[in-house]
């Protein structure tokens, strides 16, 4: 008899007293334990489509799903997807393949899981991160001559809407949920149009 998969538990809570408001699992590959020693970290990524978002990874691993926000059951999942980002439009993060690298940023419809686009593939270590309602942060190294790039990107078609400035590398840029995100760094205070990406 097939030993049954390892079950990664979801809950959430009731915004006003804390209390459990309701609770569901996901099944996550047995090669998970086999073959990577890393404990599974769990993040809820947000809302879009009917469905609350969810990423569970390890080192070398990663699934996203999709739970419907009505009825607490799996609709959909993703493997080896590491979802950073959720717009109305798409849940978008990097598909780490082998888990070694190469990697490559892929866009998913949020309500069935169905991919709506794919990048070309990069070096590896991708990050992808929330750039306002529309947008979505991308940077990491290209896979044809390891190129440094730094991009924010149409979330829903992961087309490039503009570059980063420069000198933001190891900056974060929060959307400041109008309409203008804040990047800074030990030199630098940067505004940039949430929508279009230029600088202010």
């Amino acid at each position: 008899m097939e030993r049954s998969r390892p079950r990664w538990s979801l809950r959430s809570s009731q915004p006003e007293t804390g209390k459990a408001a309701w609770s569901t699992s996901l099944k996550i590959p047995r090669a998970w334990a086999e073959g990577d020693s890393s404990t599974p970290e769990a993040q809820m990524v947000g809302f879009a489509g009917g469905n609350v978002i969810v990423t569970v990874n390890t080192g070398y691993n990663a699934v996203t799903a999709g739970i419907d926000i009505a009825t607490h059951q799996v609709r959909w999942t993703a493997q080896n997807v590491r979802t950073r980002a959720v717009t109305a439009e798409a849940a978008v993060g990097v598909d780490i393949l082998d888990g070694f690298g190469p990697d490559q940023l892929v866009g998913l419809d949020p309500a069935t899981g169905k991919e709506k686009w794919r990048a070309e593939r990069n070096a590896g270590d991708t990050t992808v991160e929330s750039a306002g309602p529309s947008l979505v942060r991308a940077w990491g190294w290209a896979e044809d001559g390891g190129a440094r790039f730094d991009r924010l990107l149409k979330s829903g078609t992961g087309k490039v809407q503009a570059d980063v400035p420069k000198g933001l590398d190891n900056s974060s840029c929060p959307f400041d949920q109008a309409q203008t995100l804040v990047c800074t760094s030990q030199s630098l205070l940067v505004a940039l149009d949430s929508t279009s990406g230029k600088e202010i």
